[in-house]
């Protein structure tokens, strides 16, 4: 940033015809009224403007511009398929979120001002809870498939032997493990043959003799 820069894009704002009030600058470019506000470059917001040349006592007040620019954000926002639900703006557009809750109460009634309804909240939230669902359960399938690809077996036993994390999440997406398997896109019969298979070639190394040794080592 610099003076000019500073002063140019205050002067773009104006001939797009929007209000230069702070609230609305900090609305729809947050950036430029902090960047104005430091003392290296104005000062305060009421400087910046001066040095734009502008009165910036017409635009101390918040109006209806500002409103106007507000509603528009939440609109645009909208159309950029961001969801409005309030945890997610309120870390993309902190500014937007604070405006709302000074100048109309809450959020979500800044949201219905801007034209949407509860149905639309209850959409966004159900939608959002289904795309966590489908990240987590996708997280799942690829740690699996991790395993599975470098050969490591992935029947229940084993997963909860070697990742037992692995296996609570599992269990809490999806239930019983072959819920798991077949989300996979693998045969949980041929996991569960391959599974007691091994079990049975593990059982075949031991005999009385050995048992004895491994019991004597100890």
């Amino acid at each position: 940033w610099s003076k000019e820069r500073i002063v140019e894009e205050i002067q773009k704002i104006a001939m797009r015809g929007e209000a230069l009030s702070a609230a609305n600058v900090r609305i729809i470019n947050s950036q430029l009224y902090d960047a104005a506000s430091k003392k290296n470059y104005f000062g305060n917001w009421g400087e910046a403007v001066k040095a734009a040349g502008y009165n910036y006592g017409q635009y101390r007040l918040i109006n209806k511009h500002t409103e106007t620019s507000f509603l528009l954000e939440i609109q645009r926002l909208q159309k950029s398929d961001q969801k409005l639900l309030r945890r997610g703006v309120a870390k993309i557009a902190p500014q937007l979120m604070s405006y709302a809750e000074k100048h109309f109460g809450s959020w979500n009634k800044a949201l219905k001002k801007a034209g949407y309804t509860n149905d639309d909240i209850a959409r966004w939230e159900q939608e959002e809870k289904t795309r966590k669902k489908n990240l987590r359960q996708q997280q799942i399938k690829e740690r699996v498939l991790s395993f599975h690809r470098r050969g490591i077996a992935v029947n229940m036993a084993n997963i909860v032997r070697i990742d037992a994390a692995l296996y609570r999440m599992a269990k809490k997406e999806f239930g019983p493990w072959k819920n798991v398997i077949e989300f996979a896109g693998l045969s949980y019969d041929d996991l569960a043959v391959i599974g007691k298979a091994a079990i049975t070639d593990a059982l075949k190394k031991w005999d009385k003799e050995k048992v004895v040794k491994e019991i004597l080592k100890l």
